[in-house]
C-alpha cells in the first residue's frame, strides 16, 4: 500500500468511524466490537507505511498533543486505570523523539497565535488526581528524560479527608470474602464474578461508569451499600495501593520541574454541584495548593472533565478563582484553542491508538468529519463510560477523573 492509498482509507475511514476512541467495550455490540479491531488493524497498516506519521505530523504542527495520565504501577494490573512504567516509558520516549515536549504555557501561546513549530508538532504531558504512584512511577521516568508534565491535584485527597468512590468500590470488591455479586441497581441487576483479578476488574468497569452522572449523596450511600452486602469494612483513608502522594512528596516534585495545578478539594462533578460549592471547590483547591507550596496555580482542570461535567458558570468560577486557564479530558474539533477547555487526550497504553493520536492522524480524521457535518464521536452518551469498558489496551477518550 503506498501513501496515495493510505490517504484514501483514511479519507474512507473518517467516513465510516476511524477515529481513535471509541472503545471497543462489554458495552458494545458485537459488531460494534468487531468494527473497532478492524479499524484497528486499519491503523496500524498506515502507520507502518514509509511517510505516514511523518506527513501526518507535518499536516498537524500546529495542533497539541495534549495528554491526559491517571494512575501508574510497576507491578502487572488487570485493569485499565493502571498504565505500567515500561509502557509510560516508552510513550515518553517517543515523545521526546518526535514532539517538543513543553507545558500548558506552551499550549495556551500556540493556540493563542504563537508560531507553529518549524519541525515537530507540541505534546504536553498531564495527570490527574495526584496518586502516589504518579511520585513513584511517572515522575522518575520523567525526571530522567528531562520532560516538563503537569499535575492536577485534588487537595482533599493528598490532605486524607478523602479517597476516590471509585478506588472504595475496587477495595470493596478486592476484599469481599463473596465470589459473587448480585447487586440491584436502579432498573437493573449487576450480576458479576469477584472471584478473581479479572473478574474483579469486569465488575469495576461495568458499575463505575453508570455512577458517574449519580449524585454525590446517592453514590456515597451506594457505596456503603455495596460494603455492607459484601460484608468489607472501607478504610477512613485510602490504603497504600490508592494513595495519594504526600504535600512533601508535591513539594519535591514542584522544585524538580513538575507543574502543579487545581482539580477541586474533593473531586465532584461541577456541573451537578450549587454554584457556591463549585466556587469553594475551585478556589479552595487554588488556596490549599498556594498555602502548602508557596506558590498559587495557574492552571485547573475538570473533575471527570466530559462534555456535561462544567457549564459555563463553572468556567467563569474557575476565571474568578484567579486560574489563567482550565482542560477538559476529551478532544473535540470544536474545543481547537478554546480559552478555559483546552482538549486533553487520554492517553492509552495500545501502542497503535498512541501513536495514532501523536502522529495527527486522530485530529486529520476528526477536522474531515467534522467538515462532512459527521459526529466527532464526542457526546455525552460517548462519555458515559464507554472508555471504561473497553478493557486494558483499548481504554477510550476518558477516566472517572
Amino acid at each position: 500500500m503506498d501513501f496515495a492509498a493510505g490517504v484514501s482509507v483514511i479519507s474512507l475511514g473518517a467516513m465510516f468511524g476511524l477515529n481513535s476512541y471509541a472503545g471497543a467495550g462489554s458495552g458494545k455490540s458485537a459488531n460494534e466490537r468487531d468494527s473497532h479491531h478492524s479499524m484497528h488493524r486499519i491503523k496500524t497498516l498506515l502507520l507502518a507505511l514509509p511517510g505516514f506519521a511523518t506527513l501526518c505530523a507535518r499536516l498537524t504542527r500546529g495542533h497539541v498533543r495534549a495528554f491526559m495520565y491517571h494512575r501508574f504501577t510497576d507491578e502487572p494490573s488487570v485493569h485499565p486505570r493502571r498504565m505500567s512504567v515500561a509502557v509510560f516509558r516508552r510513550q515518553m520516549e517517543y515523545l521526546a523523539r518526535t514532539c517538543e515536549v513543553g507545558n500548558p504555557d506552551d499550549q495556551v501561546r500556540l493556540e493563542s497565535g504563537g508560531n507553529v513549530p518549524a519541525a515537530r508538532p507540541l505534546a504536553v504531558v498531564t495527570a490527574d488526581d495526584g496518586y502516589a504512584d504518579f511520585m513513584t512511577c511517572a515522575f522518575p521516568v520523567l525526571r530522567e528524560l528531562g520532560l516538563p508534565a503537569t499535575l492536577f491535584v485534588t487537595t482533599g485527597f493528598v490532605d486524607g479527608t478523602i479517597w476516590m468512590w471509585w478506588d472504595r468500590i475496587m477495595w470493596i470488591f478486592e476484599h469481599t470474602d463473596h465470589p459473587r455479586l448480585d447487586y440491584p441497581f436502579h432498573a437493573t441487576r449487576l450480576v458479576a464474578d469477584l472471584s478473581s483479578p479479572a473478574g474483579r476488574a469486569a465488575a469495576w468497569q461495568q458499575l463505575v461508569p453508570a455512577l458517574r452522572f449519580v449524585p454525590d449523596v446517592e453514590k456515597e450511600e451506594l457505596v456503603g451499600d455495596l460494603a455492607a452486602v459484601l460484608e468489607v469494612e472501607v478504610p477512613a483513608a485510602a490504603p497504600a495501593r490508592y494513595a495519594p502522594a504526600t504535600w512533601e512528596q508535591l513539594a519535591g516534585m514542584a522544585a524538580a520541574g513538575i507543574t502543579m495545578a487545581g482539580h477541586t478539594r474533593t473531586h465532584p462533578i461541577l456541573s451537578q454541584v450549587d454554584a457556591e460549592q463549585a466556587r469553594a471547590e475551585i478556589a479552595g483547591s487554588r488556596a490549599d495548593l498556594g498555602a502548602r507550596l508557596g506558590t498559587e496555580p495557574d492552571w485547573f482542570a475538570y473533575p471527570q472533565g466530559g462534555p456535561a461535567d462544567y457549564t459555563p458558570a463553572t468556567e467563569q468560577a474557575v476565571r474568578d478563582a484567579g486560574y489563567r486557564d482550565s482542560y477538559v479530558a476529551y478532544y473535540d474539533p470544536a474545543l481547537e484553542g478554546r480559552p478555559f477547555a483546552r482538549h486533553r487526550y487520554h492517553a492509552v497504553s495500545d501502542w497503535t491508538e498512541f501513536r495514532w493520536v501523536v502522529c495527527g492522524a486522530n485530529h486529520l480524521v476528526l477536522k474531515l468529519r467534522r467538515l462532512l457535518g459527521m459526529s466527532t464521536g464526542v457526546s455525552i452518551q460517548y462519555w458515559q463510560g464507554s472508555e471504561l469498558a473497553a478493557g486494558p489496551a483499548d481504554a477510550g477518550t476518558g477516566s472517572a477523573s
